[in-house]
């Protein structure tokens, strides 16, 4: 009997839209870093994405990169390294994204101790306000480098839509490849890594407005779910079903759609705001806000419709005509936000599937 709810990652039609994907950006002299961190660094996936021809394994967990064990490609650490862990990040991650001295300064000590070499690339603040060296401080940070004889410097990057939902613009992009030039200089490089954001820069490439400097993208949902995120529109030519959640109905009756009584706080302090629909049915499913935000999920069936929950119950509903019952499993599909926690989840199991259905 299958364990539920339960996460099904369809591996064939993930490793197509990476091999789409990945095709059309080579063709423009991008290159690619997969971001595993949507799925939790599944080897099925993580395989997959290397088969189909990415640059790099990205992911922002250092256990991770660590349970990857070797692979034909870099492994990337994109959140930036707590100094405590400077010994894991050298030891599991060839390269790593930083914009702090003192990390920098512990992972140049680390790639010491291991007699090993270490990859850096430099995050540049361009505004989304998450991470990164601001603009007009990045020559002085770039002067206090030069003792860090065991990291090799490899480029720079930016983040955007993340934190602050600013977009990344061909004017923005510019700027980063601006700074590269320096970086180049300094460290007297002829291949400069200039990574221009993640999915939500993939629009400007079919627009044709990348600027030519920028030679890398990291790219998670739009491999994973189909869809670029400056815009949140699918891409053509790509699957958005590679990961379909089921869960399992395990209540069904028809109830008053507005509760009765005197009205408090939820169990999570907050005062509900529900719609009076009169009686509906109300079918709650085995699954809660301690596994993913309902939010986050979209429901296969055009009939059915979330009304909120609990920490383990989901309550939706849908017409009288339909013929769900108590035991019977519904599907959403779901974005990259309750992707992320499902794979998380201990509670969610997760199933492979080899298939183009």
């Amino acid at each position: 009997m299958r364990s539920l709810p339960c996460l099904t990652l369809n591996v064939e039609k993930y490793a197509h839209n990476v091999a789409t994907v990945v095709k059309e950006c080579h063709r423009e002299g991008l290159g690619v870093y997969a971001v595993t961190k949507g799925f939790c660094a599944k080897k099925e996936m993580v395989d997959a994405a290397v088969k189909s021809g990415v640059d790099g394994i990205a992911d922002s967990r250092i256990e991770n990169l660590v349970k990857m064990g070797e692979l034909p490609v870099p492994k990337i650490l994109l959140r930036l390294p707590m100094p405590s862990e400077a010994e894991a990040v050298v030891k599991y991650a060839d390269i790593s994204f930083n914009t702090e001295l003192t990390t920098l300064k512990a992972l140049n000590k680390a790639a010491m101790r291991q007699n090993k070499r270490h990859g850096i690339v430099l995050m540049i603040e361009m505004g989304d306000l998450r991470e990164g060296i601001l603009p007009r401080e990045f020559k002085t940070f770039i002067d206090n480098m030069a003792s860090l004889d065991c990291l090799d410097m490899l480029g720079v990057g930016a983040n955007f839509s993340c934190y602050g939902g600013i977009m990344a613009t061909p004017e923005k992009l510019e700027q980063l490849t601006q700074l590269s030039t320096y970086y180049s200089k300094v460290f007297n490089l002829e291949d400069c890594l200039v990574s221009g954001g993640n999915s939500s820069s993939y629009y400007l490439l079919g627009q044709g407005a990348l600027p030519k400097g920028i030679n890398n993208l990291r790219l998670g949902e739009l491999l994973v779910l189909g869809r670029e995120t400056a815009f949140g529109k699918k891409v053509t030519g790509l699957y958005d079903d590679v990961a379909i959640l089921e869960a399992e109905i395990i209540e069904c009756k028809v109830k008053p759609s507005y509760p009765i009584g005197k009205m408090s706080y939820d169990a999570f302090g907050n005062v509900p705001e529900i719609e009076d629909r009169g009686e509906i049915v109300r079918a709650i499913l085995a699954l809660g806000k301690q596994d993913v935000n309902f939010g986050g999920l979209l429901p296969l069936d055009d009939d059915v419709i979330i009304l909120g929950g609990s920490s383990d119950h989901l309550i939706v509903t849908f017409p009288f005509k339909s013929a769900y019952k108590t035991g019977d499993t519904l599907l959403f599909g779901v974005n990259y936000e309750a992707l992320l926690q499902l794979t998380t989840s201990p509670y969610v199991k997760k199933e492979i599937r080899h298939d183009l259905t």
